[in-house]
């Protein structure tokens, strides 16, 4: 008998923007039930380094707030405003498999308190 069910063949993939809150989403899930084998983490980061403040070209803003005129670096662009505070947004994934569309939903609850979001609706949207 074939059902309508697909919880299993895809997983629910949970975004969250730092290590702490991926590590308090993943202990919520085992304090709920969820196997510690049905739980992965993948840290994605790449060579182009945090979204905001990174090492190549900062926030991207001059003096006065405008956009920079060229090179993104230099006294028209202070450091402070542009490199000193980086920010990584994103860059932790929860791969958890599930067993029923409860538990799906479930699984999204319990990540949502921790500012997770899920990675197929907001692919959708």
């Amino acid at each position: 008998m074939q059902t309508n069910d697909t919880s299993q063949d895809t997983p629910v993939l949970i975004s969250l923007p730092d290590h702490e809150s991926t590590a308090a989403v993943r202990e919520d899930l085992l304090a709920a039930g969820v196997g510690r084998d049905a739980i992965e983490l993948r840290v994605l980061q790449d060579e182009a380094g945090p979204v905001e403040g990174n090492f190549l070209i900062g926030n991207g803003v001059a003096l006065g707030g405008r956009r920079p005129q060229g090179v993104l670096s230099g006294a028209e662009v202070p450091y402070r405003a542009n490199f000193a505070t980086t920010v990584a947004r994103g860059s932790h994934l929860l791969i958890v498999r599930v067993e029923s569309e409860e538990q799906r939903r479930d699984v999204l609850d319990i990540a949502s308190r921790r500012g997770g979001i899920d990675v197929e609706a907001a692919r959708a949207r």
